[in-house]
């Protein structure tokens, strides 16, 4: 018996390391292109495929200098000012990029004092890490050449090359830019929050839903809890949340017949299995129109009440900044070219010196998954088309291959998938969250 347990124990041990070796072998492979394409190799996870750009025809003597022809004719031994819009994934590792080519001027506009890490809000909502953890400051990791702004951009002028910013103390500062990154994620499509009724995209929401499900367990009845949104965000909150209070009724209203649609076939059935065993409904073909007076209104008539409405559907998402012919604060989503620059929606066109990433771009050709993996390699490609342009050279293509999928699924574990190998359970939720330690910045 015990040379048995022993064995298996040996295996298990075994298992945890090889998981870890694998991981770590993967994430390292693909950091070097994040920082540089110069350490880029044919084996890299991230790869970037050159592509060539059609010659774009101007129509005025100041439209081709803002727009994108075949190569850039622009050079100047003078430091170049690149202006970053939002400190999340994009944000954050684009200044890391530009940084290891040590010759911008790089300022960071965010409004918020922190970086948030955003897979790990789920444990920070639930009490399994706090703050610090999951959301450090950003003068701890950005890079010491960057420049933090604490502000929000709100509109954006292309032809003087210039960013509004407004702070939160009604400070308003204009700052010039020779290159504009765009990553400042997307507004939630819930506007007016409420304590009984909130979206779960940042820190402060993990924090006030928290603070929420602390009073639901001290309700004398059985609490109802209500996610709109059957994504990744929708599921991994509902099973957390059923997790932190077991006696909770946990609803997912989705619009689609099914529970993450964008997920492969095999975490499909691994996470429908773990909301059946956790007793979660879904009620699918379920098109939310509204919420009001604690229950969320069906398009078509119906709704549903509950004490707590946590909204992660992705309807009604907004930029939040105007961008002029680019796109307005309340428009879904801002077009890119394959190269990730910014297309003007009235000439049709791709601006040389103003690009967009991560949740907010709408990249030509692609249907990526908006998520940190996908923002953090387009970080890379920015930074390399950024020097290309300074150089005259072409753009490359954004391409990637994607890690893996990863997801919390409460107390049944975790699944993780990495370099071809998934594991789940308690063994997949260790190797979650080791690799997301490996990650953070």
């Amino acid at each position: 018996f015990f040379l048995s347990l022993s064995f298996s124990i040996f295996l298990y041990v075994m298992h945890i390391l090889f998981s870890l070796f694998v991981a770590f072998l993967t994430l390292r492979e693909a950091t070097p292109f994040f920082l540089n394409l110069n350490s880029y190799n044919r084996g890299s996870i991230v790869r970037v495929y050159k592509t060539l750009i059609r010659d774009s025809a101007s129509s005025s003597a100041s439209s081709s200098s803002l727009f994108a022809s075949s190569t850039s004719t622009e050079s100047s031994s003078q430091r170049k000012k690149v202006v970053v819009i939002g400190g999340g994934f994009a944000g954050l590792y684009t200044c890391k990029a530009l940084s290891e080519k040590g010759q911008y001027d790089v300022t960071l506009v965010s409004p918020s004092p922190r970086f948030t890490f955003s897979p790990l809000l789920y444990e920070l909502a639930t009490g399994d890490r706090e703050v610090d953890d999951v959301s450090p400051t950003l003068s701890s990791v950005l890079p010491s050449s960057t420049t933090h702004l604490e502000a929000s951009a709100s509109s954006v002028s292309f032809p003087t090359r210039s960013v509004s910013c407004l702070s939160a103390s009604g400070s308003a500062t204009t700052l010039r830019y020779d290159y504009l990154v765009i990553g400042s994620g997307l507004r939630s499509g819930l506007r007016s929050p409420t304590p009984d009724c909130g979206n779960f995209a940042t820190l402060e929401d993990a924090l006030a839903l928290r603070r929420r499900m602390e009073y639901l367990t001290t309700l004398q009845r059985r609490p109802k809890v209500a996610v709109v949104g059957g994504g990744y965000s929708g599921v991994e909150i509902a099973l957390c949340v059923k997790k932190r209070m077991p006696s909770s009724e946990v609803e997912i209203l989705q619009r689609s017949s099914a529970v993450l649609p964008a997920a492969k076939e095999s975490n499909r059935e691994l996470a429908i299995a773990a909301l059946r065993e956790a007793g979660i409904k879904v009620v699918g073909g379920f098109e939310a129109e509204a919420v009001a007076g604690g229950g969320v209104r069906r398009r078509g008539g119906g709704a549903v009440d509950a004490d707590q409405i946590i909204w992660t559907a992705t309807t009604g998402a907004r930029i939040g900044v105007d961008l002029g012919a680019a796109g307005g604060p309340d428009d879904g989503q801002v077009l890119t070219d394959e190269c990730l620059r910014v297309v003007d929606k009235a000439y049709g066109k791709a601006y040389r010196n103003v690009f967009a990433l991560g949740d907010v771009a709408a990249v030509k050709g692609r249907e990526s998954r908006p998520n940190a993996q996908v923002a953090m390699a387009q970080a890379g490609c920015v930074a390399v088309n950024i020097g290309a342009d300074e150089r005259g050279e072409r753009p490359v293509a954004f391409g990637m291959v994607e890690l893996g999928e990863m997801l919390t699924l409460g107390e049944t574990g975790a699944i993780a998938g990495l370099g071809g190998i998934k594991i789940g359970g308690r063994l997949g939720k260790a190797l979650r969250s080791a690799v997301y330690d490996v990650r953070k910045p």
